[in-house]
């Protein structure tokens, strides 16, 4: 069977931050949704965004074919296929699967990710876009994130969160003060793992801007932690060794004079952070079990539909195309015939029934 599921997008090794936002708007265009029904060749779709990726997730009968409409309006778009990956049938099944268990990852195995995968499909299920393949995948999805969780690979708190302290490290800023900007998913990230490597630092809302101000000349670096869509933070300029690490995607400082800025991207260029052989392997199980099931259910369900097509059009030719060409036959003549018609249908869905087994 060819499954009813395409992905494109794009990582970190791809495009820049600021180029996965824009991508991320044209997955969140719905021009670009409706049209794609009206030639219906997606009946749903769900938008993913993290801080190293950006996808689109469609539901589609034929999602080869769907993936050459989507990567030909991206090409009008400006963008190049060598910028994209794309994935259709079980591939984006695998691929969106291992994505979810943080298996592709540049800190492997992060829960993060897991957040953002569930929150696209939370987001597309309050639009109207996820459709009922794409609900059945979600709830699969859920399943495999939650038994991940039993494994207590979150204690290690691996993330971006990781990246900074490890470049914090790298540069011998333990002694200094650290501010943090933004106090949402990514900044409490950021403000626990600081507190778990013993760094000296406080988070700040935008609300608290006048007290983020005056901390400034004591802090030695900044890191930025919102997600507004286009740069707006400016520091001050200075003269002393300090540095600004900016999170954002796309990115959030628009000026800095002075500053050493390292950027998302930067951060994600840094070494792998991979799991030992053992944690990977419980993943990648997990990920297997849960692309057996999809297969199966979705197996069953082209299986019913089979069975139902097949029963309708016997009862249709019965009904409907059968009479007229028995007419003027004898009456024992017409009713061998019609016996021996119902008896090949019959014995026709016994096959296929047979074969869900």
């Amino acid at each position: 069977m060819s499954f009813p599921l395409a992905v494109v997008g794009a990582n970190y090794r791809e495009l820049s931050s600021t180029q996965r936002a824009a991508l991320f708007a044209q997955f969140s265009n719905p021009r670009l949704s409706e049209a794609l029904k009206s030639m219906q060749a997606i009946s749903g779709s769900a938008a993913i965004f993290t801080c190293s990726r950006a996808e689109w997730v469609v539901s589609a009968k034929q999602p080869r074919w769907t993936m050459d409409l989507v990567l030909g309006f991206l090409l009008k778009q400006g963008f190049s296929l060598k910028q994209l990956h794309n994935h259709s049938g079980l591939a984006a099944l695998d691929y969106l699967v291992h994505v979810s268990l943080g298996l592709d990852s540049v800190a492997e195995g992060e829960p993060a990710v897991a957040r953002q995968v569930v929150k696209a499909f939370q987001t597309a299920h309050k639009e109207g876009s996820c459709d009922e393949p794409l609900r059945r995948i979600w709830k699969q999805l859920e399943l495999a994130i939650n038994r991940r969780r039993s494994l207590k690979l979150d204690k290690r708190n691996q993330g971006v969160q990781t990246l900074v302290v490890n470049q914090l490290r790298e540069l011998n800023l333990g002694g200094g003060h650290i501010l943090v900007w933004g106090k949402g998913q990514i900044g409490t990230a950021v403000c626990t793992a600081l507190q778990a490597a013993e760094f000296s630092h406080t988070g700040f809302r935008r609300k608290d801007g006048a007290l983020f101000e005056a901390a400034l000349p004591s802090a030695q670096a900044v890191v930025v932690c919102t997600g507004a869509p286009a740069p707006y933070f400016c520091l001050p300029q200075t003269r002393e060794a300090k540095l600004c690490i900016d999170l954002g995607s796309p990115e959030q400082v628009l000026q800095a004079p002075g500053w050493n800025i390292i950027k998302l991207d930067d951060l994600l260029a840094s070494p792998l952070l991979n799991l030992c052989n053992t944690d990977r392997q419980l993943l990648q199980n997990i990920a297997q079990q849960s692309l057996e099931t999809l297969r199966a259910q979705f197996s069953q369900k082209a299986h019913a539909s089979v069975l139902a097509k097949l029963s309708n059009l016997k009862t249709d030719f019965m009904a409907n195309a059968l009479p007229p060409l028995l007419e003027g036959l004898p009456a024992q003549r017409s009713l061998a015939i019609r016996r021996a018609i119902a008896r090949l249908g019959h014995d026709t869905i016994c096959i296929v029934k047979e074969s869900e087994k």
